[in-house]
């Protein structure tokens, strides 16, 4: 831990960029505008492998989901990709079971 860290302390999103960049422009709408992180800070942050950050990514947009979307079919996305990395785990389990770490991270 940082020693000039003091309880209450907000520590930055190293991912959280506020000038003119990729970040701040989303095409296709503002939903992933709407809140404080965007889904794809987080699965960066996190360093989550691709189904994982698919689950932030649907569980954060469902609530937004309006005119010819449906929040039920997000939710629904988001346990699919759920489903798959479980499976794709337990199958690695079967066949020797620990991951590397490069497959933690690339499914």
């Amino acid at each position: 831990m940082c020693k000039d860290f003091k309880p209450g302390m907000v520590i930055p999103n190293p991912f959280r960029i506020e000038e003119d960049t990729a970040l701040v422009h989303q095409v296709g709408g503002n939903h992933y505008k709407q809140t404080k992180y965007q889904p794809i800070e987080v699965r960066l942050d996190w360093n989550l492998p691709d189904p994982l950050g698919d689950v932030i990514k649907y569980l954060y947009r469902y609530k937004y989901t309006k005119e010819g979307g449906s929040p039920i079919q997000d939710l629904k996305k988001a346990r699919h990709f759920l489903d798959i990395f479980i499976e794709h785990i337990e199958k690695q389990e079967e066949h020797g079971g620990n991951q590397s770490e490069r497959d933690r991270n690339n499914p």
